[in-house]
């Protein structure tokens, strides 16, 4: 799903997106939030603290192969 399919359904799902073609898409999952931290990056075993805020590059942006987890 595009990234805005992805958002809305994580939004009300109180889930993350993530990536899981992209090569941090094994590593990270992404809180997107309405807050001033925007995205919030967490790792996915818990290893690292979550890390605010995201710039994410074009190709994220326009990607197809997005997807919500838990």
């Amino acid at each position: 799903m595009f990234i805005h399919e992805a958002v809305k359904a994580a939004i009300s799902e109180g889930k993350f997106i993530t990536r899981p073609d992209a090569w941090w898409g094994t590593k990270e999952k992404i809180k997107p939030t309405n807050t001033p931290d925007c995205c919030i990056c967490f790792d996915r075993k818990n290893e690292k603290p979550p890390v605010r805020g995201w710039e994410p590059p074009a190709e994220d942006l326009m990607a197809d192969d997005w997807a919500v987890v838990n």
